[in-house]
């Protein structure tokens, strides 16, 4: 295949991949995120200076997400070993908290029988490494972990042949371990790695089939190690975004129309001119520019500027459910079996209910930030991004250039949860590098934050289901309208089912988010059942073991009771509530434990959960992922919510909008059920998904009323 159709090729999948991951990426999100890019404000200042970074020219491609896309077949592209014993892998995926940067290079350092302080990743340079479609969808280890592990075993593999050659010995003589290459018998002779390459770099192709190391005999993986890039980050010593410095360069701020959609009618800046530092102001289009040499002189200007708007009428958050029925594009089925209207026949008892999510924001600690540099043509930008080569298409597409005229570099990144797709503000940095012509530094405000970054979409679910006395399911109807596909299809032995997206052009701009639409999907289905165990008198445990098939799931389920004492709470149990979930792969089992107020309100005070994720690669991480997700879970399950009127988000800030707080953490207890000989899947978001239904279940025992919405706390019932 040429070149160019294999890159058209990859550009297709990719577009594939990011619209399954959230509703409308590349439809109607694309079209408010141009128009998002047509308006505003922007103001430029002067900042400190530093050396910007360069990079060679880079490489190709890496697929993703189990499709069959060409990854560069030589070893080189991923890998490569200096004399001195360094080894420098290369990688697309990126580091925004999740701990990969230590647990890709344990994967490495495992098979290659090398020494982890040896090894250091690139990660997310579109100079440098190959091609990946971007750091979603929990895939670095179930994808990136593979390929890298698969490069260090045909690397070490490559060492081997150089070292029996070199000792003529047969490799059956040789073993390796810490970057070294040693003879069993004697003498035993040892050669390092960095004398292996010293007459030429490893330059070999990866064998289709690679024999990798068995899990008996690992020493790296599975075990608990510190994270490479702890200290840096806890002694404030790592770079984010907004902590880069070039010399000469600016500081710019995009100053936001009053609403989503306004356009510009006329602007008088001559106001802001007269601030002292401010250096230009400018009009493009619909995008207005202040720049200045400082940002106290920034946000001055922007206050001076008279800007008249056309500004559309848009609708509330109370009436968006209703909307989202009336709105509805031609419905897609994910799934059908059976014969539904017999499973309806055969049912003893019948329950129809609806169940509603709001929009939420990702809330990072980090906002939006980006730095960019225009040089003889070419765009060099440094931005927090989860997708590096998807962030460099968007500005070649924007400015149409070339994308070999465009370098994106990500540094360390403050979280994203889905958040960071888009390349927002790498082009207004860009936009107003260009304009100014000297380097932009750009950074979100928490306000802009919560008013213009997309949120996850709100979700109106519909369930149909009939089943016997004994909780038999027998005709399962499910109907999501705009969150999205991922996770509707329920993961029961139900014969008779049918289950349909009804993808809606949202009013506000909604994108990616933990779990994608698995939360609300399993919110919906696992409160559902409870409300049948409720209509059978079926405790939760025996009505799910009565539709269940799947051996891992009934695993993860049997060790959340084991660990919970389900089985013997007695009374507790009327405060305890539990949901399943399959994510990514990954199996999960939540029991929540909580309590209530006087008036109502709702505290989580312990969470117990069961995981099965494959092989494990440092338990540490693991259980660090575990307890953020459901740390994060906490806030949209009983507080968390976006608030708008008329196309105008009201929420601007955190005492408004009311993430988790310390006070808010739960004892969590956790199990994971490890499986070494079973391929790791992914764990950022899959602890994420059934927290919110075992929750409301537990919610509903507790306080004897049902919840169907959240957030709890707030309900929108």
């Amino acid at each position: 295949m040429k070149e160019a159709e294999a890159r058209s090729e990859l550009i297709e999948q990719e577009r594939y991949e990011i619209s399954s991951f959230f509703p409308d990426a590349l439809g109607s999100d694309r079209r408010t995120f141009l128009k998002l890019f047509g308006s505003g404000l922007v103001v430029i200042l002067a900042a400190p200076a530093s050396l910007a970074q360069s990079g060679e020219s880079g490489f190709q491609r890496q697929g993703a997400r189990g499709f069959r896309v060409p990854m560069p077949k030589d070893i080189a592209a991923w890998m490569r070993i200096e004399p001195s014993g360094k080894i420098t892998v290369f990688t697309g995926k990126v580091e925004v908290g999740q701990g990969v940067r230590t647990s890709l290079a344990q994967a490495v350092a495992e098979e290659l029988s090398a020494t982890l302080e040896s090894i250091e990743l690139v990660m997310g340079d579109t100079d440098l490494t190959p091609f990946d479609m971007g750091t979603f969808g929990s895939r670095t280890t179930a994808t990136m972990g593979v390929q890298l592990r698969r490069v260090a075993a045909a690397a070490r593999g490559v060492l081997l042949d150089r070292a029996a050659d070199r000792l003529k010995r047969p490799k059956s003589d040789l073993s390796t371990s810490d970057g070294r290459v040693r003879m069993m018998s004697k003498p035993q002779i040892e050669i390092t790695y960095g004398e292996l390459v010293a007459a030429g770099p490893i330059n070999n192709e990866i064998p289709d089939q690679i024999p990798e190391k068995d899990p008996a005999q690992w020493r790296v993986i599975d075990r608990p190690i510190q994270r490479v890039d702890g200290l840096a980050k806890v002694t404030g010593r790592a770079l984010y975004a907004d902590d880069l410095r070039m010399p000469a360069m600016l500081v710019g701020k995009v100053v936001r129309p009053p609403s989503f959609g306004a356009k510009l009618i006329n602007a008088d800046l001559s106001a802001a001119q007269q601030v002292p530092g401010v250096v230009k102001a400018f009009v493009d289009g619909n995008f207005i520019g202040i720049a200045a040499e400082t940002q106290e002189a920034a946000s001055q200007a922007a206050e001076k500027i008279q800007a008249q708007w056309q500004e559309e009428k848009g609708i509330s958050d109370r009436e968006i459910f209703q909307w989202f029925k009336n709105q509805a594009k031609p419905p897609r089925a994910l799934d059908q079996r059976g014969d539904l209207e017999q499973g309806f026949a055969a049912a003893e008892v019948r329950l129809q209910q609806s169940y509603r999510l709001p929009y939420i924001a990702h809330a990072s600690m980090e906002p939006r930030s980006a730095t960019a540099e225009w040089k003889e043509g070419r765009l060099l930008v440094h931005v927090g991004t989860q997708r590096p080569f998807g962030c460099k298409s968007e500005l070649a597409v924007f400015f149409k250039i070339p994308e070999n005229q465009v370098h994106v570099l990500v540094p360390a990144t403050g979280s994203a949860f889905g958040g960071k797709h888009t390349a927002d503000a790498a082009i207004e940095a860009a936009r107003i590098a260009r304009t100014a012509g000297r380097p932009v530094r750009l950074a979100w405000t928490r306000a802009e934050e919560f008013t213009w970054a997309y949120f996850r979409p709100a979700a109106y679910i519909e369930i149909r289901s009939g089943f016997k006395s004994d909780g038999t399911l027998t005709a399962w109807e499910f109907h999501n309208y705009n969150s999205g596909e991922r996770g509707a299809v329920a993961p029961y032995n139900i014969k008779n089912s049918l289950t349909v997206f009804h993808p809606v052009e949202s009013p506000l701009r909604q994108g990616s988010y933990r779990g994608l639409a698995n939360p609300a999907n399993t919110f919906a289905r696992e409160v559902h059942l409870d409300e049948i165990g409720e209509l059978t008198g079926l405790d939760p445990v025996a009505l799910r073991l009565k539709n269940l098939a799947d051996p891992r799931l009934l695993s993860v389920l049997n060790k959340a009771i084991e660990i919970s004492g389900w089985a013997s709470a007695g009374e507790r149990k009327n405060s305890m509530g539990l949901a399943l979930a399959v994510d990514a792969a990954t199996y999960v089992a939540e029991v929540a434990e909580v309590d209530a107020d006087s008036s109502g309100r709702i505290a989580v005070t312990k969470v117990w959960a069961a995981v099965d994720c494959g092989a494990v690669v440092n338990p540490d991480i693991l259980r660090n992922q575990i307890e953020g997700a459901i740390v994060q879970a906490i806030g949209y399950t009983l507080r968390e919510k976006i608030l708008f009127e008329d196309g105008k988000i009201l929420t601007s800030s955190f005492g408004d909008y009311l993430a988790p707080r310390i006070s808010d953490v739960p004892a969590i207890e956790i199990a994971i059920v490890n499986n070494p000989r079973t391929p790791s899947t992914g764990i950022g978001e899959p602890p994420a998904v059934p927290f919110a239904a075992a929750v409301a279940n537990a919610a509903s025992r507790h306080l004897k009323k049902r919840f169907r919405s959240l957030p709890l706390n707030s309900p929108l019932d």
